[in-house]
């Protein structure tokens, strides 16, 4: 193996590699990545002279790197640099000057445990440029290492020590993304200027707890759990010079409670707010704003969306509001100018209580609406909901006031997709629900209060997909469910008082996939099913009174995957079982009265093949 020059050990459970390796003085690529539970490398790793490639990726549990690794100067990938946590083994692990050494890695890299002591820049004993000459860079993680609070006061405020550190840390002017994380020295209040670095198009700055001012001209900029962060300047005449970002397109802002103020940003495309003020938004809400995507999550102080402000967003294409518990309304005539908005999501919002009527009948572009977890919502707009021309998916769910939906749900003609999920409070669906002929998907399921299966359904007959769940009320499948001939998917569940299937469930030939479950009534199923030659998965679950299977169900010559169980007098299953020569997976669990399997089932040669038969 001496001449070995690839070594994968990649997504291994090893902890510690064999000391032979590094006698494969030939190898220039060690393929690492996964290895979770590697701990450490080998002490001599140096001896690999011709190695180019040590691929750390997701090696989170590696403890240090090998003093001596600096010795490799072929090497070009890198993907993690640990500097030890345990002082008792430092002068045995590589620090930052070897690091230093490595002048032709390019890619990505990520160093981690950095510290906050004189001992992590005493050691470079040179010009303590560890990163600035790594031209092939393009990637940057920094990760300090974690401190307890109450160890915080122990953290190094000498202010020189600060700045050698980002000296030495500062990157190659050509990265393009660079990511700090973990950093909570006292004196870190401001980040150092980023204009060196002018083919940045990512920051990420994740947990600098004292950081409070920032400058940058990223393209993408992300803030995440900065508590002291309040503004963009360290000064107000800093701010009057740069009052404007003009290269960031993406914003991304998260536990930042005391930003409560924005620079312009005359190019942002995508903007996100998440558990932070709203007070920081209306600063984008500018005329002539270019912003596409607008996220609005887990944020407390907003209860109005400003007219004015919202209405500038022409160019808008996606709204989510979701998790803003003092939301009240939102804009009438604001949302009506979102002529662009193709996606408006919004969930968990308890007090919002309405939905502009002629805004929303504005939204002539939208096409996927979601609407869930608002408890007080009562109604839709009718005529508003009724111009939504473009809508090609509804969901609605988990509101539990609403009382009817509009019949202008009707004039909805290219709604493909239709899903209304616990709202037990509607007694009936529109009529007019029957008219959407190009309606593929639909989900309605929890109606306590409908008394059967809308006639309109049966029209649907490019309808694909149907789930149908949760009406205690309803005590058969109508006969209607032999027109939906190009149904692929049926799922049937929670039909407490579901006494029998139709025969015509067999014009269903197109049908994959078939699941049947916590039905206890249902003692039978159809002798129809065998007609289905297409059915590749059948899933029948928790129907107490079943005591057998049709005979059928040998002719499902397409059947892969057939799992049962909780079927407690299903004694038998069918002698013909052995012609299901597709069956790849046989389920059957909690069936104490089924005693054995057909003989022709285990003889099956694709079980034989591929034993996966689970049977208990």
């Amino acid at each position: 193996m001496k001449h070995l020059r690839y070594l994968d050990l990649s997504s291994n459970s090893i902890e510690r590699l064999p000391n032979w390796i590094v006698k494969l003085q030939n190898l220039e690529t060690l393929d690492l990545k996964q290895c979770y539970s590697l701990v450490e490398l080998p002490r001599d790793i140096k001896k690999l002279i011709n190695l180019r490639h040590l691929i750390l990726e997701g090696c989170y549990e590696l403890a240090r790197i090998p003093r001596g690794l600096g010795e490799l100067t072929r090497l070009r990938t890198l993907s993690i640099f640990v500097l030890s946590e345990n002082k008792s083994i430092l002068r045995d692990s590589a620090g930052l000057s070897e690091l230093g050494k490595l002048k032709d890695l390019r890619g990505e890299l990520q160093i981690r445990n950095l510290r906050y002591k004189k001992d992590m820049v005493s050691e470079l004993n040179y010009d303590g440029a560890v990163l600035k000459e790594k031209r092939h860079l393009y990637s940057l993680t920094l990760h300090w290492m974690r401190i307890e609070r109450e160890n915080r006061d122990e953290v190094e405020e000498d202010s020189d020590v600060i700045i050698k550190s980002m000296e030495a840390l500062q990157p190659h002017s050509n990265l393009k993304d660079l990511t700090m994380q973990s950093y909570m020295g006292v004196r870190c209040q401001h980040l150092p200027p980023l204009d060196h670095l002018p083919f940045l198009k990512s920051l990420e700055l994740l947990t600098l707890t004292n950081l409070e001012h920032i400058s940058a001209e990223d393209e993408s900029l992300d803030l995440m759990n900065c508590p002291n962060l309040k503004g963009w300047w360290r000064n107000e005449t800093a701010s009057a010079s740069a009052s404007s970002f003009p290269c960031l397109s993406t914003l991304y802002i998260l536990n930042c409670p005391n930003l409560t103020s924005m620079p312009l940003c005359p190019n942002l495309d995508r903007l996100e707010l998440h558990h932070s003020s709203w007070k920081v938004l209306p600063s984008s809400f500018v005329p002539s704003s270019k912003l596409k995507s607008l996220k609005i999550i887990g944020v407390e102080d907003i209860e109005y969306v400003p007219e004015e402000g919202i209405g500038n967003l022409t160019l808008l294409e996606e709204l989510e509001i979701e998790d803003c518990p003092n939301l009240v309304s939102l804009p009438d005539q604001g949302m009506g100018r979102l002529i662009s908005l193709q996606r408006l999501h919004i969930s968990n919002c308890p007090k919002l209580a309405s939905l502009p009527d002629e805004g929303m009948g504005r939204l002539i572009s939208l096409q996927k609406l979601h609407i869930s977890y608002c408890p007080k919502l009562a109604s839709l707009p009718d005529e508003g909901m009724g111009r939504l021309i473009s809508l090609q998916k509804l969901h609605i769910s988990y509101c539990p006031k609403l009382a009817s939906l509009p019949e202008g749900i009707g004039n909805l003609t290219l709604l493909q997709c239709l899903e209304i999920r616990k709202c037990p409070n509607l007694a009936s669906l529109p009529e007019r629900i029957g008219n959407l002929t190009l309606l593929q998907h639909l989900q309605i399921s929890d109606f306590p209060n409908l008394a059967s299966l809308p006639e309109w359904i049966g029209n649907l007959t490019l309808l694909q997909h149907l789930q149908i769940s949760d009406f205690p009320n309803l005590a058969s499948l109508p006969e209607w469910i032999g027109n939906l001939t190009l149904l692929q998917h049926l799922q049937i569940e929670d039909w407490p008082n579901l006494a029998s299937l139709p025969e015509r469930i067999g014009n269903l030939t197109l049908l994959q996939d078939l699941e049947i479950r916590d039905c206890p009534k249902l003692a039978s199923l159809p002798e129809g099913i065998g007609n289905l030659k297409s059915l590749s998965n059948l899933r029948i679950r928790r129907l107490p009174n079943l005591a057998s299977l049709p005979e059928g169900l040998r002719c499902l010559i397409s059947l892969q995957d057939l799992r049962f169980g909780d079927c407690p007098k299903l004694a038998s299953l069918p002698e013909g079982m052995g012609n299901l020569k597709s069956l790849q997976l046989l389920l059957i669990s909690d069936c104490p009265n089924l005693a054995s399997l057909p003989e022709g089932l285990r003889c099956l040669a694709s079980l034989k093949n591929d034993p996966d038969v689970y049977y208990f």
